[in-house]
């Protein structure tokens, strides 16, 4: 762990450095991203200025709204005077509840009372929520702009007023985590649409929750308030550079797009998404190598370039990786080495999920086949050595077992949550355990 207060360190790592002369070697760049451990008092944190956003459709019933309503009074309990909270809501329609408010005793009391009035309406309008979540956000950052500002939005069901194309949300939420405003979601029961609140959580910069049961959402928008005083930074451009190079690609959310240069190399820029003190993230890439002469050395060089980091700077950018070109005996004895294959086998592992739960959504069990069969020989070279190879390989072959069963949607929900803290280096903030994934299917 990073023990300097200010600065965040770059390490980088490759599974393997040996090249093929002939060229078509594939390699998988680690870049280890870790913040300083968090060394403030909470006295002394940066202001929150957040905006919880309430989806307030007909199946809010049940609980539900009664819950989301909990939450957001105690939320308004955690925060002190120097905070700021508003509080939107949404059907067909849109509603401001409590305009952006200072936690103080009143203000806590005015929250409790506006919020304590919303009763269950009709259709649900996501994205018209969420833009005006986001302007009462942007509201108060026009007054101050020092401090955390943040959007979590609530929802249960499926958009179908408004706005309805992913893209399109997501260039907002994109828009947003560049001025500086981070977006979080909570997807509530089985019913809501896992599209939509992952294009904002991850456009936005911030996490996506689950929770399937009403008590449950008090507890991931408490984990996310309380994560988000560990916040350094809003976000970050995070760019690779490899000679010799084909084509990179992140093995992430963001696959990012490569970019050839003139000199033969390639490069690819991808976002963070917002950086927290004292957890480390790990970017994991591929890089494709084009032909070589046997003893050249192509490098592998990095740059990050943050934003809303007012108290920390990046340290100095780590020398780059060198690679070699050998001869083919060598290269195929050169082992795995753990520390860098271990991440890139879990990274991609989690890609594969991910797409497998969307084409299980669609039905589509030749598209699971096919995707496993694209990826698994290059999958079984990652694992091959490592502690919990079995158990890795036992996560495609289930996948791959059950691709003609149409799997229930609370295992495609709980899919998409392990792959995506996995990515992200996120907490699951639900006290009540669960069944893991491979044992539903």
């Amino acid at each position: 762990m990073n023990k300097k207060n200010n600065t965040l360190e770059i390490q980088l790592d490759a599974e393997r450095k040996l090249l093929k002369p002939q060229g078509g070697s594939t390699r998988h760049i680690v870049a280890t991203l870790t913040p300083p451990e968090l060394n403030t008092a909470i006295a002394e944190r940066p202001p929150q200025n957040v905006a919880i956003v309430i989806d307030r459709s007909g199946s809010m019933g049940g609980g539900r709204l009664a819950s989301a309503k909990q939450a957001v009074i105690e939320v308004a309990n955690m925060l002190g005077a120097e905070d700021r909270l508003s509080v939107a809501a949404f059907d067909q329609d849109t509603m401001t509840v409590l305009r952006s408010t200072a936690m103080d005793v009143e203000g806590r009391s005015l929250a409790e009372r506006e919020v304590g009035r919303l009763e269950c309406g009709g259709s649900t309008n996501l994205f018209a929520g969420f833009l005006l979540g986001s302007e009462l956000v942007a509201e108060a950052m026009n007054a101050d702009s020092a401090g955390i500002n943040r959007v979590i939005l609530l929802s249960d069901g499926h958009a179908n007023q408004g706005e309805l194309n992913p893209s399109v949300i997501a260039q907002h939420a994109r828009a947003l985590s560049d001025r500086g405003i981070i977006t979080s979601t909570v997807g509530i029961g089985d019913g809501y649409e896992s599209r939509f609140l992952q294009a904002l959580s991850e456009a936005g910069g911030g996490d996506m929750h689950d929770a399937e049961k009403p008590q449950e959402i008090v507890e991931v928008i408490l984990g996310e308030m309380t994560g988000a005083v560990m916040q350094c930074a809003t976000g970050g451009e995070f760019t690779l550079r490899v000679q010799h190079c084909t084509r990179v690609e992140q093995i992430g959310i963001e696959p990012g797009q490569s970019r050839p240069l003139p000199d033969g190399a390639c490069e690819v820029t991808v976002r963070t998404g917002a950086l927290f003190r004292s957890r480390q993230r790990k970017l994991v890439f591929a890089a494709h190598f084009s032909p070589g002469d046997i003893g050249e050395k192509p490098t592998a060089s990095v740059n990050l370039a943050l934003s809303g980091a007012d108290d920390i700077d990046v340290g100095p950018l780590p020398k780059p990786l060198r690679f070699k070109f050998a001869p083919l005996s060598d290269v195929h004895a050169e082992p795995n080495r753990v520390e860098a294959a271990g991440p890139a086998a879990r990274a991609l592992r989690d890609v594969i999920q991910r797409e497998a739960t969307q084409l299980n959504r669609m039905g589509d069990a030749n598209g699971i086949r096919s995707l496993i069969d694209r990826h698994e020989d290059r999958f079984r070279h990652l694992v091959r050595g490592l502690p919990d190879e079995g158990d890795l390989l036992d996560d495609l072959h289930t996948i791959r077992r059950r691709a003609d069963q149409i799997w229930d949607e609370r295992t495609r929900k709980e899919m998409d949550l392990s792959s995506m803290m996995s990515l992200k280096s996120g907490a699951d903030f639900r006290s009540e355990s669960k069944t893991p994934w491979k044992e539903r299917l």
